[in-house]
């Protein structure tokens, strides 16, 4: 689902974005330059890799963060994902 969620970011500020959110995955992932841009720290993480591309290319982790965001569906229903 394509939605606008609000992120906090590490300054406790809330933006809005446009994102791809999948609310049954383990993990959503954040564009490096969205991280950046928003204040996140980015380092690459020493852990091979546990995730790959449709095509079988891998991709880069970087430090696994714990990121609220908020996001209300066609119905209107708001819902919190920690």
């Amino acid at each position: 689902m394509v939605a606008d969620v609000v992120l906090t970011t590490p300054a406790s500020d809330q933006v809005t974005i446009r994102a791809l959110l999948n609310s049954s995955s383990d993990i959503n992932l954040l564009r490096e330059d969205v991280a950046i841009a928003y204040g996140f720290s980015v380092k690459p993480n020493k852990q091979t890799p546990n995730a790959r591309f449709l095509d079988n290319n891998k991709i880069t982790l970087y430090q696994p963060r714990r990121v609220a965001i908020t996001a209300t569906d066609s119905a209107g229903e708001t819902k919190t994902y920690n």
